[in-house]
């Protein structure tokens, strides 16, 4: 069993925390308020707990963390990569669930790659659907063999694309996919 660790959240200190297994939690604090300009401002405790994410509509975990007033939605696997894994800011590097379930924020789960690479790892899990199974696909993997088979016999792009009802850069495309 993994240990969790807490750390502090970059700009929230002493206010948030985040943990290696992907909890983010308040921390007890005293908290100023003011009804109005006429009333003094009182302390008031508010005790720390941690958060209960949400779900975003892309499938990730979400917080929202408040500070000064201002609160911020913010993917709860971006927070641990930023503090466990110093995720650099501002380049083209994102955050790769491991094990493909965007739920899943261990630091033990995450890793920092490139867009290829992230791209490659859904597509591997199966994530991702493409070619024959993609939502756009044209033609079904029945009709791709059938083409194949079809363009051995002889018959050229423009005979398959009209009987296929199908571009002849669609056909040319079904001629060369590899099955895994």
């Amino acid at each position: 069993m993994e240990q969790e660790i807490w750390l502090p959240i970059p700009n929230y200190e002493g206010i948030y925390e985040v943990s290696s297994l992907g909890n983010v939690r308040s921390l007890d604090r005293y908290v100023e308020l003011s009804a109005n300009k006429r009333c003094r401002a009182y302390s008031v405790f508010l005790k720390g707990k941690i958060l209960r994410p949400g779900i975003g509509t892309n499938g990730y975990y979400l917080v929202i963390l408040c500070k000064d007033g201002i609160t911020k939605q913010r993917m709860v696997h971006l927070i641990v990569a930023d503090v466990f894994l110093h995720r650099p800011a501002n380049t083209d590097l994102v955050v790769n669930h491991k094990n493909g379930i965007k739920t899943d924020n261990r630091v033990s789960n995450l890793e920092i790659v490139t867009i290829k690479e992230n791209t490659a790892h859904a597509i591997a899990m199966g994530l991702v659907k493409y070619g024959y199974n993609g939502c756009r696909a044209k033609l079904t993997l029945e009709q791709v063999k059938e083409i194949q088979y079809l363009k051995r016999l002889g018959f050229s792009n423009s005979q398959l694309g009209t009987k296929f009802n199908v571009s002849n850069t669609t056909i040319q495309r079904a001629v060369h996919y590899v099955f895994k």
